[in-house]
């Protein structure tokens, strides 16, 4: 199938994700919407994802290729370039979407010339595709930056169709932020735009894929995040944040070694939360004893053991202070 002007754009960064890749790549071709184009931005991947992107065919998909690993938010940027769609998606490689995905996020669009951006709840799945059961929260009517801040995240950038132009203005993903990436572009989003601009589609249109490696970023995203935080601050109080940009933190910061041990501790550990949110204490107890298996001295597992003997409801107001503490300390 040919489109010539496609009305939405979906960029795919990939690097190495020759088991997935081709999940993700059919998702977008089982849309009920069909005006739209694929763009694969291959990462300098070694494995035989090129050769699996090829085997798609398909006029509405496009490969481009990097020579060397330039990182997820350089891959990002390089499709905003190509993108010749009024609508934006920023799709992971290991992930899939649900084929009314398109249709149900440009209704919203379509009924309300405000938005901006338009976001869906998310349903995990394991390796193998299979849904887990785990509730993801839905944001609340009325937001500002300010409880971004305080809360993370609105929605995952995934899960997220955007304008394309507004995404352009903001000038794309921030390199330095590589780590945390999307949560600066939530508050550089919202320190220009409103709730009123952000609609959310309360059905669940994206599968996020747990699994070990991708468990990855749980161990060197938070300085990244706090860092994105002080650029914030700085930019509420009318200053720029071109310092931040240069920052060592952020210059220097490089990945830090993580064993297989700790990947698959990790990986347990958000399945064992998971349990625990929707109180199943037998898979609570079974993800939280692999954890601790492959790392038995790590703290946050014994505190998360100790934690999960409170009620459900003491559990949540003390995540909520948690938080607050968190917030006000970093500022």
């Amino acid at each position: 199938m040919s489109v010539d002007n496609p009305l939405i754009s979906v960029v795919i960064p990939c690097y190495n994700e020759e088991a997935y890749i081709s999940d993700a790549i059919e998702s977008m071709l089982n849309q009920t919407y069909e005006l739209f184009e694929i763009i694969v931005v291959d990462d300098g991947s070694t494995d035989d994802t090129v050769q699996i992107v090829n085997q798609h065919d398909d006029s509405r998909l496009h490969l481009i290729g990097n020579q060397s690993n330039s990182g997820r938010s350089a891959a990002r940027n390089k499709g905003l370039d190509h993108a010749h769609g009024d609508y934006i998606i920023f799709h992971d490689a290991d992930d899939m979407s649900h084929p009314d995905r398109f249709t149900l996020q440009l209704d919203q669009f379509t009924d309300n010339s405000d938005l901006l951006a338009v976001g869906s709840m998310m349903q995990p799945i394991d390796v193998d595709g299979k849904s887990l059961n785990y509730e993801v929260e839905i944001p609340p009517e009325h937001f500002d930056v300010d409880h971004i801040l305080k809360n993370g995240g609105l929605c995952s950038h995934a899960a997220t169709m955007f304008r394309t132009d507004i995404i352009r203005q903001l000038g794309g993903y921030r390199l330095p932020f590589e780590r945390a990436e999307d949560f600066d572009l939530w508050l550089r989003f919202f320190e220009n735009y409103n709730s009123d601009n952000f609609g959310f589609v309360g059905k669940k249109l994206y599968y996020y894929r747990i699994y070990p490696e991708n468990s990855r970023h749980f161990f060197d995203g938070s300085d990244f995040t706090t860092m994105a935080k002080e650029a914030a601050r700085i930019r509420a109080l009318g200053g720029s944040d071109a310092e931040i940009l240069q920052d060592s933190r952020l210059s220097s910061k490089k990945r830090p070694e993580i064993s297989e041990r700790m990947l698959h501790s990790s990986y347990h550990y958000r399945l064992a939360k998971m349990a625990l949110s929707q109180s199943e204490h037998k898979s609570f107890i079974n993800h939280f004893h692999e954890s601790i298996v492959e790392t038995p001295f790590l703290p946050k597992l014994w505190l998360g053991i100790t934690f999960s003997f409170f009620p459900s409801t003491i559990r949540r107001l003390m995540l909520r202070a948690y938080h607050h503490l968190k917030y006000n300390f970093e500022f």
